[in-house]
């Protein structure tokens, strides 16, 4: 079992209070059966570091879990969780079904939601640029059409539509963008359903 003196762990980890330990980087504290099978299982080695304290559900009382940088440690003796083969009070969850892989999801779809909704907003105030901007064009043509000298009023209409077509370029950019973030979305949507 790996303690606080192993030449890798202490890179990463020191003493906290009542026997746990602290993670140096990030403060999260690994404590009694998690930290058990941490330190039994390859600890920062197999592990990587824990990424948040212990998360309690309420949906399974008496459960820990641990998410670390390879795996997802959980504390579950009643075996509410999941029921793997072994026969430690912790396990690592299963990442293609159930709450671990909604912890995996998650992690996914939250960054892809932001995504989407930053080129959403893109494209709303594109789209509103090149309503102007069609504005704009229809007042010169008009223009153009009672104007006697019509040079200027030709080279303000070509610079109009060369902007319009950059606009609608950017829009199917765009479009394109968040069609791809959704059909991402889809499939780890699909993922979560096998």
């Amino acid at each position: 079992m790996l303690s606080l003196t192993d030449p890798v762990v202490e890179k990463y980890f020191v003493a906290g209070d009542n026997g746990t330990w602290r993670c140096k980087s990030n403060g999260v504290i690994l404590q009694n059966a998690n930290l058990n099978f941490y330190r039994s299982y390859g600890g920062p080695a197999m592990f990587g570091l824990p990424l948040t304290n212990e998360i309690y559900l309420s949906a399974y009382p008496n459960t820990a879990i641990v998410p670390c940088e390879r795996a997802i440690i959980c504390y579950d003796p009643s075996r509410k969780i999941d029921n793997p083969p072994i026969g430690t009070q912790s396990y690592l969850m299963h990442i293609n079904l159930g709450v671990g892989q909604q912890m995996i999801a998650k992690a996914l779809v939250d960054p892809l939601n932001v995504q989407i909704s930053t080129l959403k907003s893109q494209l709303s105030t594109t789209q509103s640029q090149l309503t102007t901007l069609q504005s704009q064009l229809k007042a010169a043509q008009a223009d153009l059409a009672e104007a006697q000298d019509t040079s200027a009023l030709e080279q303000q209409i070509a610079t109009l539509q060369s902007q319009a077509t950059t606009y609608q370029s950017q829009i199917a950019t765009i479009q394109k963008q968040v069609a791809t973030y959704q059909n991402n979305l889809k499939q780890i949507a699909q993922l979560a359903t096998v």
